[in-house]
């Protein structure tokens, strides 16, 4: 049995509320059969010999209105941020991985990153995204918001992903995920990335569209 301290905000109620947020937050989530399997082993390299891995590609392109950390109002916090994404993949061992992208600084209105992070995931069925958004300082970081998502629950294309409980903030991304079979090397997949980027960019030169609203819940437009 598993419990839960709802009453306490952190890493692992947002964990509980993505996975959950799939189905609607109603009832239950079957886990994957293989994982009943006597042979499975989650702690092996590749603990699904010959199924299919899932790539996912994200290509991390803008912030739009990212506010200060919650103490900016005092000191020397009260400086406009240097904002960077974190995205981090939780699931089996062989999955959990973290990247990020580079330090924009003086710019929480509308920092541009233009950045992609290759992920390959061996069970996409359990797997989670978080995205969060960090402060860079010269003595650390400082917390600015956070996103965690179900990776069933992702779409393909471009999207707006909200942080949690701060309606006006988010980020805009590039989704595109690939069926793989073996081990891919991240700078092929980056090379193919661009050139769907490029592709996908080519549709919107016409005029301006309304992007997708992400919710991870997954809202889009066209």
């Amino acid at each position: 049995m598993v419990a839960m301290n709802y009453q306490t905000e952190g890493r692992m109620l947002e964990m509980n509320q993505a996975k959950f947020s799939s189905n609607g937050n109603c009832g239950y989530i079957l886990r994957p059969k293989c994982i009943s399997k006597a042979s499975f082993n989650p702690m092996l390299e590749d603990p699904l010999p010959g199924q299919r891995k899932t790539q996912l590609v994200l290509k991390i392109i803008s912030g739009q209105q990212l506010p200060k950390p919650k103490d900016s109002m005092f000191g020397d916090r009260g400086e406009i941020i240097d904002p960077f994404v974190e995205v981090e993949i939780i699931g089996l061992n062989v999955d959990c991985s973290k990247q990020q992208t580079r330090v924009v600084d003086d710019n929480g209105f509308n920092p541009m990153w233009e950045e992609t992070l290759v992920f390959n995931i061996q069970m996409p069925q359990i797997a989670l995204v978080r995205f969060q958004v960090w402060d860079h300082d010269p003595i650390g970081r400082d917390f600015i918001g956070q996103r965690t998502v179900a990776f069933r629950s992702m779409m393909p294309g471009y999207r707006h992903v909200y942080l949690d409980g701060k309606a006006e903030s988010s980020i805009f991304v590039h989704v595109a995920m690939n069926d793989i079979t073996g081990k891919m090397k991240p700078t092929n997949a980056v090379h193919a990335a661009r050139k769907h980027f490029q592709k996908a960019a080519q549709k919107h030169m016409k005029g301006p569209q309304r992007h997708p609203s992400l919710d991870f819940s997954v809202q889009s437009s066209e």
